[in-house]
């Protein structure tokens, strides 16, 4: 059994079933980010079920449980829903979570005081860097109308100056129209 679930009824997995229509997704690694969450803190977070024994909230949840060989889950019965609410419920629980944010100094410091490693819950590709500013971008002094009036008629492999940019009229597959456009004007880009 897992540990921190003293609080909640326990149900058999086997007694439970996924909604039909579940449109959320588990990727193999958000499972094993799951599987490490309960295996460090626990099945904290019960699963919802319905009066039939639906799973509404908590399908990762019973998915990584299966993997990690439990055969019990902490779980909260709703029984005040319509079918309707519940599809709702299914979709909104997920997507609410979706709309959040990070403020990005605070995160940094908190994973930086952390001393788990968290990668193990899906922080490994999660990167921060709040020591380096944006760049500035700045306008160039392009004569916009000026560029309306030139001949529209345009031929391969030819080269315009737009301001500090140059514009080519070429394939970006092909090495030959690539080397042009770097080598216009004696210089790269």
């Amino acid at each position: 059994m897992a540990k921190n679930t003293d609080k909640y009824e326990m149900i058999d997995i086997s007694e439970l079933h996924p909604y039909e229509n579940n449109a959320r997704t588990h990727s193999e690694s958000q499972l094993e980010a799951i599987c490490n969450s309960i295996k460090e803190f626990g099945f904290i977070n019960p699963v919802i079920i319905d009066e039939n024994n639906m799973i509404l909230v908590g399908h990762g949840r019973i998915e990584a449980s299966k993997i990690l060989g439990l055969t019990q889950a902490p779980f909260r019965r709703v029984t005040n829903l319509t079918d309707d609410q519940k599809r709702a419920y299914i979709l909104a629980d997920n997507r609410l979570s979706d709309l959040g944010g990070w403020d990005e100094e605070m995160l940094a410091q908190e994973l930086e005081s952390i001393s788990l490693d968290m990668s193990a819950f899906g922080f490994d590709d999660f990167q921060i860097d709040i020591d380096e500013p944006e760049p500035e971008i700045t306008e160039d002094d392009f004569d916009v109308d000026g560029a309306l009036e030139m001949e529209s008629r345009v031929e391969r492999g030819q080269v315009w100056k737009l301001g500090d940019h140059r514009l080519m009229c070429g394939d970006s597959t092909s090495e030959h129209d690539i080397m042009h456009l770097l080598s216009y004007n004696g210089g790269g880009l």
